[in-house]
Parts: C-alpha cells; structure tokens; sequence
C-alpha cells in the first residue's frame, strides 16, 4: 500500500511470492568467491515489518548450484528486527542444517560503500565485510558455478534503492580476483533497474520517493533472567507467525552464549560472543521470513530456534530445521507452557 500518485506494479510481491530485481552470473568453472561494493541509498520503511522485508545483497549458490544451498550476505529492513535497517548473512543446507539467518548491525548506515565478499577458505565459506570476518558457513559443499546481487522485496510497496559496484570473482583457489561478472539482468518489476556499467556495476530500486504504510510493528525490550521466559515466548510466538506456523504452545530454553548457541544449532562461527537465551519450538514452519536465492526453495521443516539477546531483547540467530537441537547440552533447560 503507498501514499496517492504510487507506481502501477507489474508484479504482485508477498511473503510467500518474493520480487527480485538482480544481476546474475554463471560460469563452467568454479567459483571460489564472489565479491562486490554494497552502496545503499534507501531501505525501509515497510508496511507490517513484523512480516515483511526488503533487502539488498547479494547470494551465492554451492553443492555444485543446488538451489537448495546457498550462502548470501547484504543489508534489510523489516523482519525479524521491526523498522530497523541491518546487516545480515545466512546460509541454507539441507544436509542436516537448515536455514540459519545472522543478524549483525543494527542501524546500517546508508550512502556508504562497503566491500562484502563470500569465499571459500577451504573447509567453509567465510563471509566478509570491509576486512572482517561475520561469519563462516560450514558444512556446506565447496562447489559453486552460480551467483546473484541485488534487491529481495516481499511487499510492493517496500522502498528500497541501492547499488551493486565492483563486482569481482574468483576463479581458482585463494587465486586473483577477476572483475566482472558478465551475466544478465532480471527484474520483477519491482524492483526496477539494470546496469551502470556493464559488467562491473548494476543498480535496482523500488519506491524511493512513495511512502509506505507502517503498522503492526513489533516491539523489543531488555529482559532479566526473572522475566526470560515472558520475554522469549514473546519473540518466539512473532517468528513462528511470521513463518507460516502457528504460535507454538511450549517452547524450551536455555541461557548460553551467542557462539555455543550457533555450534550447536546452525554449526556457524558467528562473530560475538554475548549471553544469549537460545530457544527451541516445534510446529509445521515455512520460512517466509527467510532470505533465499531467486527461484530457490522456501525453507521449510518442523523446529525453529532462535538465539535472543537479553540486553536488546532482539534476535540475533534464527533458524528453521527438521532436527531438534539438545539445549541440555549447554546447561539448564526451562519451559515454557501455554
């Protein structure tokens, strides 16, 4: 929904149908990495961020392109953080470990360019920004011939504008990066866009200068360990619904830290270490919330957990699995019931 004097959309962009505006390339040979300048100029807000989303990003497909597995890392607004711009990576494998999304920063800055990479570092794929290491996807299969940059929207009306600039590739293990990516343009209209300088920029945008409806917006609160449970059935019961599953009825929980909690549910290395309370619930979940490649599966399975920062009262590690994760393995476990 947008304000008087709005674009006619050529697609219908919802939870369950993402638009995609993107440049895409592909290659015979293997891609080790993939590489590119994320400049930002607008994200946010949307309408009903509890459930809604857009981002700017790029992915990378592995497990030789299976559009089941991936790695992607960029910038959103919306959900799982309500109206706030963040940074993010995730991965998805389904080889045992699902979906799992990293929340990082947030309040990302926009009108800045910042160096994201996805490489191979052989055991995993590291992800990078400006230097840093955010994360590593492990087990997930090296091979990769596929990759895509650009806007992910699943409201019509969500504003977003950014650029995709140097993009890079490499081609050979820990080898030179070569630039450009040489591939085509898609886009869903919205996202607009094309390319800036073919094959080394391209630029995507929806809505920029319409404002868009705000509501239903979820609400974050520090919590203690007295009041924990309250607050974790709270956040839990908001990513289920946003997930296509019902509010769960029980849900367990233990206090443990950020990176205990990513060992033992999504295997990442994640990149702090604060006290988090991890949670688990089961019910019948498709992830709508969840970022994915163009055309690729939407996450789906029967467990959902989720990693909460007591200090923000915010989500940092959500993911949805069909194997349930043994908190009693990082301490006391509690729960939860209606």
């Amino acid at each position: 929904m947008v304000a008087p004097g709005g674009p006619a959309y050529a697609a219908a962009c919802t939870t369950s149908s993402h638009c995609y505006g993107e440049v895409y390339y592909y290659s015979s040979s293997q891609l080790w990495g993939i590489n590119q300048g994320l400049n930002v100029s607008c994200l946010g807000p949307v309408s009903s961020p509890s459930s809604n989303f857009v981002t700017q990003e790029m992915w990378l497909l592995t497990a030789n392109s299976s559009s089941a597995y991936w790695v992607e890392e960029g910038m959103a607004y919306g959900n799982p953080q309500g109206s706030k711009r963040y940074f993010f990576w995730a991965d998805s494998r389904p080889n045992g470990g699902g979906y799992h999304e990293h929340d990082l920063t947030i309040s990302a800055n926009l009108k800045q360019t910042y160096d994201d990479y996805i490489q191979w570092n052989g055991s995993g794929w590291v992800v990078k920004r400006d230097g840093s290491t955010l994360g590593t996807s492990t087990r997930n299969p090296g091979q990769s011939h596929y990759a895509e940059a650009g806007e992910e929207l699943t409201v019509n009306s969500g504003p977003a504008a950014g650029k995709s600039t140097y993009l890079y590739r490499q081609m050979s293990y820990n080898g030179s990066w070569t630039a450009g990516w040489g591939g085509s343009i898609t886009v869903d209209s919205p996202p607009y866009g094309g390319w800036m300088s073919k094959p080394y920029s391209a630029d995507f945008y929806s809505n920029c200068s319409f404002a868009a409806v705000t509501g239903d917006e979820p609400t974050f609160e520090s919590f203690t360990d007295a009041n924990a449970g309250a607050a974790v059935t709270k956040v839990v019961s908001d990513l289920a619904v946003a997930n296509g599953g019902a509010a769960p009825e029980a849900v367990t929980y233990v206090k443990t830290t950020r990176q205990a909690a990513a060992d033992l549910t999504s295997q990442s290395n994640v990149d702090s270490d604060q006290p988090v309370y991890l949670a688990t619930f089961t019910g019948k979940f498709t992830g709508k919330a969840a970022k994915k490649p163009h055309g690729s599966p939407v996450p789906q399975g029967t467990t959902m957990t989720a990693a909460i920062d007591p200090a923000t009262g915010r989500i940092t590690d959500w993911g949805i699995e069909d194997k349930a994760a043994n908190l009693a393995a990082l301490g006391p476990v509690r729960h939860v019931t209606k």
